[in-house]
């Protein structure tokens, strides 16, 4: 399906297909597009742009192989303009080659580990994915940077993940 993202310059939505997954009502939050890709394993030749607009022009990765299986896990980065949050929610459009269970993670600055915020069977056809988090003070760096990564199965057939749309929304 195709996600939307709407503004009337004080409330902010996301939606797909009619169906609102993310809503802020104040105009002190807002949307932030990711500012740079980390790729632990897999390879892409596109660019981190594509993911910033919900308009069918994917970012692609391709499981690279260790030993005998292959996998995607990469970090997308965002900056806020705060580093006191009251929520953020992630929203993540995408599909696979082949439908597999993807992990998505916030790293945590606290623990300087990676917290598992949500599994989910991301398939063949292009489908919108979210998670929030309601006290996201862990998950915030001093300067307001935020890392959330996806973390594709281990398999012996190589996959590629495809994200139109990767947005963090914030709230106050």
């Amino acid at each position: 399906g195709t996600i939307t993202l709407t503004s009337d310059g004080t409330n902010y939505e996301i939606t797909q297909d009619g169906a609102t997954y993310a809503y802020v009502a104040n105009a002190a939050g807002g949307v932030v597009n990711a500012s740079a890709v980390s790729i632990t394993r897999g390879t892409t030749t596109s660019a981190l742009s594509t993911v910033n607009s919900d308009d069918s022009s994917r970012w692609t990765l391709t499981s690279s192989k260790s030993g005998t299986n292959y996998q995607n896990d990469w970090t997308y980065s965002y900056t806020l303009p705060t580093t006191t949050p009251g929520a953020i929610t992630v929203a993540w459009n995408s599909k696979n080659s082949t439908s597999s269970a993807m992990k998505t993670y916030l790293y945590n600055y606290q623990t300087a580990k990676w917290d598992s915020v949500g599994s989910a069977t991301v398939g063949t056809t292009e489908d919108t994915l979210t998670w929030s988090a309601s006290a996201p003070t862990a998950y915030v760096s001093t300067t307001g940077a935020v890392k959330v990564r996806f973390v594709g199965p281990q398999s012996t057939k190589s996959y590629t993940s495809y994200t139109d749309a990767a947005w963090l929304v914030w709230e106050p």
